[in-house]
């Protein structure tokens, strides 16, 4: 039962009482009774079956991974810059920093590079309708760019590829979203540099 129903059940035995006593002619004493009821009924009502009588704390939210946390980060950052409609000096270090920080699996891109790479997206998307499933997906993509030591080079390409897509989604002119692919592999070809030493 829930509690609404709970509420109009006591409310409407309390008028029944009221009505019968009033017939009855204890009016005074029956209406008394009814709102000593009502009140002692209000302060507590029945927990939901099968519940503890005291609500359980809820679980702690899952761990993320340092993957998962990086990709949060930029996702963090990319939906910041949207949000605002144009990217300052401070979101564009942020998201270089979010970038540094995203390559997790052997080397890391050049700081410059990133801070290139990051100044251009910024200023890309800036205004753009990129939604949260196609900032989540690019931060994907760039996570994985960040971290591609290891990936081959056909997996860089799509990985790559998509970015490109998302962006152009995103209202991301052609030429633009090609460059930063072309900005995106030098990302990736310095991890793969730096993991190879």
């Amino acid at each position: 039962m829930t509690t609404n129903r709970w509420f109009q059940k006591v409310a409407l035995a309390t008028a029944l009482i009221i009505v019968v006593s009033a017939w009855a002619g204890n009016e005074g004493q029956v209406k008394q009774r009814a709102k000593n009821l009502r009140d002692n009924l209000s302060e507590s009502p029945p927990a939901a079956p099968g519940s503890p009588g005291t609500p359980a704390t809820p679980p702690p939210p899952p761990k993320l991974s340092p993957a998962q946390a990086a990709v949060g980060r930029i996702q963090t950052e990319l939906g910041a810059i949207v949000a605002k409609g144009e990217a300052t000096a401070e979101q564009k270090q942020r998201l270089a920093q979010a970038l540094q920080s995203a390559a997790l699996t052997g080397g890391k891109p050049g700081e410059a590079s990133t801070q290139t790479f990051a100044d251009n997206l910024a200023d890309a998307i800036a205004g753009k309708s990129l939604s949260a499933q196609s900032r989540a997906q690019l931060a994907v993509n760039l996570n994985s760019a960040c971290n591609s030591a290891q990936l081959a080079t056909d997996q860089l390409a799509k990985i790559v590829a998509d970015a490109q897509a998302v962006l152009r989604l995103a209202g991301v002119p052609r030429r633009d979203a090609a460059d930063l692919g072309d900005q995106l592999k030098v990302l990736a070809n310095e991890v793969r540099k730096a993991a190879a030493k």
